[in-house]
């Protein structure tokens, strides 16, 4: 997954805009962090939102991989804080 351009960051914040901190979360989630997750076959979701810490579980070989923290950082994390809350905090139960 590249960083998105200028333009690309500029409208998901805007499609972003108007929605509840939760669901900004989901959706960032949905179109940043899960298509690279299913590209390299594994996926997440999202147990539980609690202020600004999220909580999700890694599914199919994501699961088990080495790199799940690495993963969670720069794949999750990193996008949600750009795009929704600098102060938001993964987790992976």
């Amino acid at each position: 997954m590249t960083s998105p351009t200028l333009e690309e960051a500029a409208t998901t914040r805007s499609k972003l805009k108007d929605l509840p901190q939760e669901e900004k979360i989901e959706r960032v989630i949905d179109e940043w962090s899960r298509p690279f997750m299913k590209s390299e076959g594994g996926d997440l979701s999202v147990e539980k939102i609690s202020g600004n810490i999220v909580y999700v579980r890694l599914h199919g070989v994501c699961a088990g991989c080495a790199s799940a923290g690495i993963t969670i950082q720069f794949m999750v994390e990193q996008p949600l804080q750009s795009f929704v809350n600098p102060d938001i905090r993964v987790i992976a139960i």
